[in-house]
């Protein structure tokens, strides 16, 4: 951390989990899958440190902003402009929500943070290029733009459209730190630039079955199209309910399979050109299995794997495009947490050598 604490960009390889203080919780934990999981599995990304946020967070605007009667002069630095924002009686939380993303749409990257970022974002995409064939020789890199924050309450995200940074101001967002008695911003994190898996199949993964409290099986959630629609629920979803018995890294599997009605996906607006779009399914799609066996056997291995090296029930979203297995996100399930916690207190590990001996 000491040695990369300077860094405005920050690629996979150079740590994983203790990185969290520099880049965020999703971005760490990206960074360690993929180290346990195996090259392979995560699409190309890198990062955008919390050293670049605090930097841009202390530099000057370079003209007046005027908001809501108000006129900030040029030269203020931007955190104080928000803080004055956020301290205003007057203005509702949506307000200020508003006000403080048009500010951050004034402002522009220090040239020596624009040179990094530029560096690894042209890294990922001669990477991309280098994985296509000739057929696919005018293929473009698309990317994610997600947000990797240390701040757990707070509800950060990236929308088309809206600057991730500022999105640490949505109204939510404030309110939840005025609940907590704070109004300044103390978040610390990163925000990943990740290539955008085209999947055909996406869902999202748990190694225990939070319903039932059932830690000996896996739910999964499989649906056609990008993840946004099965991570929001836009669209409808097969549910799969895998026993955890016998080898899961070698099969064979003994699961239950309820097929949805599939009627609609998200994918990509070609006509924009940017951004998704809700769309029909063919007839033959609908009520066919999302997922195929050897597609499942493959997910439930892997997601075996990573839950044996996490040491605790763990949250993966994942995505198929064409017949190979991305993985997107992994996170702890946080229903579990409360309870892992609860035990470890009442049942601490043993840290006395002597009683180590004994046990």
């Amino acid at each position: 951390c000491e040695k990369l604490a300077d860094k405005f960009a920050l690629k996979p390889q150079q740590g994983a989990l203790e990185l969290v203080p520099l880049i965020g919780w999703k971005a760490a934990n990206l960074a360690e899958l993929d180290m346990v999981g195996g090259e392979g599995l995560i699409p190309s990304w890198f990062v955008v440190t919390d050293k670049a946020f605090q930097n841009v967070l202390q530099s000057r605007i370079k003209e007046n902003f005027s908001a809501a009667g108000e006129t900030y002069n040029k030269e203020t630095l931007v955190t104080e402009v928000i803080d004055k924002i956020l301290i205003r009686a007057d203005l509702s939380n949506r307000d200020k929500s508003s006000i403080i993303k048009n500010l951050w749409e004034t402002i522009s990257l220090p040239d020596e943070i624009k040179n990094e970022v530029i560096e690894a974002y042209h890294e990922i995409e001669k990477e991309f290029l280098a994985s296509k064939s000739e057929k696919e020789k005018d293929a473009k890199l698309y990317v994610a733009i997600r947000s990797s924050s240390c701040e757990e309450d707070a509800e950060i995200a990236a929308r088309a459209g809206e600057c991730t940074w500022s999105g640490l101001w949505t109204e939510r967002a404030i309110h939840n730190r005025n609940v907590f008695g704070s109004t300044s911003i103390g978040t610390k994190g990163g925000v990943i630039v990740q290539r955008i898996v085209w999947s055909r199949i996406s869902g999202v993964l748990q190694t225990i079955n939070v319903p039932k409290k059932d830690l000996k099986e896996i739910v999964i959630n499989a649906g056609l199209g990008l993840g946004e629609g099965v991570v929001s629920g836009a669209v409808a979803a097969d549910q799969i309910i895998v026993v955890k018995e016998g080898n899961l890294e070698r099969g064979p599997l003994k699961f239950n399979y309820i097929t949805a009605d599939k009627n609609e996906q998200v994918v990509f607006n070609k006509n924009a050109g940017y951004g998704t779009v809700l769309s029909s399914t063919l007839y033959h799609q609908r009520f066919r299995p999302a997922l195929e066996y050897v597609e499942l056997c493959e997910l439930v291995s892997v997601a075996s794997k990573l839950e044996s090296a996490y040491g605790y029930p763990i949250d993966i979203e994942f995505g198929i495009e064409g017949t190979k297995l991305w993985l997107l996100q992994v996170r702890p399930v946080a229903t579990f947490l409360p309870a892992l916690n609860e035990t470890l207190k009442k049942y601490p590990l043993v840290k006395n050598s002597e009683s180590q001996r004994r046990n």
